[in-house]
């Protein structure tokens, strides 16, 4: 992949590209490490870089986070919420990894959770793996007192059977 190809998923991914992705996209390991010595690209969590003239958002922590953990990684929760600005954006981002996996990421602004999301409750949004909307409602519920809680699964699911009766 050449330097342009790169530098356009380094943008669409607000500034973070994974080794990983680096190497299949024919980079060797001695093209990252220059990277990083010529101070273009610095460590951002493990196995992930972050472009240094890159400015750093809750979207380039995302981003990162998802990376990070790996395939089958999703943003869940408040998290979920966050990317939809339902709620506000703060950290930590939460992210989900199949139960077979472990994580042995350590990063302060992120918490990882290995939970099963079955492919109906799964999308891309922003080019970021996240929950369907009814998903993510139900995830943020559960961390509500019950009087604000019970409304968000209810409206999601009438409209969830209105929309699929049509």
């Amino acid at each position: 992949m050449s330097r342009q190809k790169i530098e356009r998923l380094i943008r669409r991914q607000h500034g973070v590209v994974s080794r990983q992705q680096a190497i299949a996209a024919g980079w060797t390991p001695g093209a990252i490490r220059h990277r990083v010595e010529t101070r273009r690209w610095r460590p951002f969590i493990s196995g992930v870089y972050v472009d240094t003239s890159a400015v750093i958002t809750w979207t380039t922590h995302a981003h990162a986070a998802v990376l990070a953990a790996g395939s089958g990684a999703a943003l869940v929760g408040a998290s979920a919420g966050q990317l939809r600005s339902w709620i506000p954006r703060g950290l930590p981002i939460t992210v989900a990894i199949p139960h077979h996996r472990r994580s042995r990421i350590d990063a302060d602004f992120l918490q990882v959770v290995r939970m099963p999301i079955p492919s109906e409750d799964r999308l891309m949004l922003n080019d970021l793996p996240t929950t369907t909307r009814l998903r993510a409602a139900t995830d943020i519920a559960h961390l509500l007192p019950p009087h604000l809680a019970q409304p968000i699964p209810d409206r999601f699911s009438f409209w969830r059977s209105l929309i699929w009766s049509l």
